[in-house]
């Protein structure tokens, strides 16, 4: 026996075969958000570490200049 509470997306008139495309339309949009914050993270990290790496090569330059000028 099918429950009678409906979501909100699945009351009206609208035809199953509407009804399936708003819902993978719906399943899709979760996923494509995910796949952003996921790319946002990597973003993220990959630029703090570029930021230290660059950090990093200009401290041992300026230390080696110290050191050959001392």
């Amino acid at each position: 026996m099918k429950s009678t509470h409906l979501s909100p997306i699945e009351r009206g008139i609208l035809t199953s075969s509407y009804k399936k495309e708003i819902r993978d339309n719906i399943r899709n949009m979760k996923a494509d958000s995910l796949s952003k914050i996921k790319e946002s993270i990597v973003n993220q990290y990959t630029n703090s570490l570029n930021n230290t790496i660059e950090i990093l090569r200009v401290s041992f330059i300026m230390a080696a200049i110290i050191i050959l000028v001392a």
